[in-house]
């Protein structure tokens, strides 16, 4: 009889070990600790070609063509201070003009041909 009883009691004092300990919780509570973003969007292209263009079904068209080495893009919606944030980042943006009906044709996006300089951009 005294083995079942002594099982009784160490399990009991396994159960009051647990009532009586200090919770668990971080001393220190940081910002990044209560971060939780309610939902995140990230679009990351390499070597993207943005064709502008008013009808480009006609063959005498103008285009203006944004060619980039690489465009991120980032969307956060914060759930603890129910704020938006975006960033964006583009490398390597160049600017064309030309024809529709051709507005990504190699020789025409040559970066000698292009209106800007490279640029580097980062909004937020």
């Amino acid at each position: 009889g005294g083995g079942a009883g002594g099982a009784r009691a160490a399990a009991a004092d396994v159960v009051s070990e647990r009532r009586n300990a200090p919770e668990e919780r971080p001393t220190a509570h940081t910002a990044e600790s209560y971060y939780q973003p309610l939902y995140q969007f990230r679009l990351v292209l390499v070597s993207p070609r943005i064709v502008l263009a008013s009808d480009p079904s006609l063959s005498s068209c103008q285009a203006v063509t944004l060619k980039m080495s690489h465009l991120d893009y980032f969307y956060e919606n914060h759930q603890e201070t129910k704020t938006l944030s975006r960033c964006f980042f583009i490398d390597g943006m160049e600017l064309f003009t030309g024809l529709a009906s051709a507005p990504t044709n190699a020789n025409n996006l040559n970066s000698e041909n292009s209106l800007i300089h490279p640029l580097c951009i980062s909004l937020t």
